[in-house]
């Protein structure tokens, strides 16, 4: 009888140190502003499972390289949490799309990968308007243009730019662009991004 209850003694102590370790590992902060950021991008990860715990790997990992990188009183920028702070690198990587430009005039190949310079660019003689001062006075100028899980960058930024550069030249204007109707007609003969959605 001594022995029964030595043992649901220690079986009890044993139970009481699990379930503590476990409520203490989810009640960190870590653990609140992680359920938080599931709870506001609609993230459905079981807790307890190897994926929960590969998110929450990943996301610790950004939070704190944004706290490292917002402690320095120099930074030009502040970092921050978002949608991709739980991603993989993978993961991320698929929504960059392609990472290749073409080769310079004179190349025997068309396309070559690695960074460098798209378009060179000569001087046509022209100048802003006179009562242009600042990019970031331009409405197209404000905010950024989501492209989702697209990979369509390339769109972004030129539909951008496009659209700056028609409102410096119309300033009146309220004329907007389709990224969309950009992305369904411009061929896509290198799948950049991959079909990504967009195909």
């Amino acid at each position: 009888m001594a022995a029964v209850q030595s043992l649901m003694v220690a079986s009890t102590i044993l139970l009481f140190h699990v379930v503590s370790a476990s409520v203490a590992e989810q009640s960190t902060p870590e653990h609140g502003a992680f359920h938080s950021f599931m709870h506001q991008h609609s993230r459905a990860y079981e807790k307890g499972s190897d994926e929960y715990h590969q998110r929450l790997a990943l996301f610790s990992q950004r939070v704190a390289k944004a706290q490292a990188h917002n402690a320095n009183p120099d930074r030009l920028w502040t970092a921050g949490v978002n949608k991709l702070s739980d991603r993989s690198e993978d993961e991320l990587a698929g929504l960059r799309g392609w990472n290749g430009v073409a080769a310079g005039a004179g190349s025997k190949s068309s396309w070559r990968y690695g960074s460098g310079t798209f378009l060179s660019q000569r001087s046509r003689g022209r100048s802003l308007p006179q009562e242009f001062t600042n990019w970031t006075s331009l409405t197209n100028a404000k905010g950024a243009l989501d492209q989702g899980a697209c990979g369509s960058c390339w769109a972004v930024a030129a539909l951008s730019i496009l659209a700056q550069h028609y409102e410096i030249s119309n300033p009146q204007s309220k004329r907007t662009f389709s990224l969309q109707e950009l992305v369904s007609c411009v061929p896509n003969p290198h799948k950049c991004g991959g079909d990504g959605g967009c195909s």
